[in-house]
């Protein structure tokens, strides 16, 4: 079944959550392809370790991802992260 989520179509019976995240437009769909392959390998992480591990901009980050979460291809695992600041962080991973 194909969604359309107001920016291009997300096939949520893909095989691939890294498949889904390539069938919506070239830049942003990158990003969230990256995110999704550093969430597989070194997850669960923090928006703003994700943004530092990917030379990205947490405000770059933060909306890419909630995307993904939106889609059903990431989810909050914890809130056991903490910011450079010290303060509670949310960690995400792929499901």
């Amino acid at each position: 079944m194909a969604t359309f989520n107001g920016q291009g179509y997300l096939d949520f019976d893909s095989p691939s959550a890294a498949a889904r995240a390539r069938q919506t437009p070239a830049k942003a769909g990158g990003d969230r392809e990256r995110i999704l392959d550093l969430l597989g390998r070194e997850g669960p992480l923090t928006d703003e370790q994700i943004a530092e591990r990917l030379a990205m901009e947490p405000n770059t980050v933060r909306p890419r991802r909630g995307e993904l979460v939106k889609a059903g291809l990431v989810r909050a695992v914890d809130e056991e992260g903490r910011t450079r600041t010290g303060s509670r962080a949310t960690r995400w991973g792929r499901v």
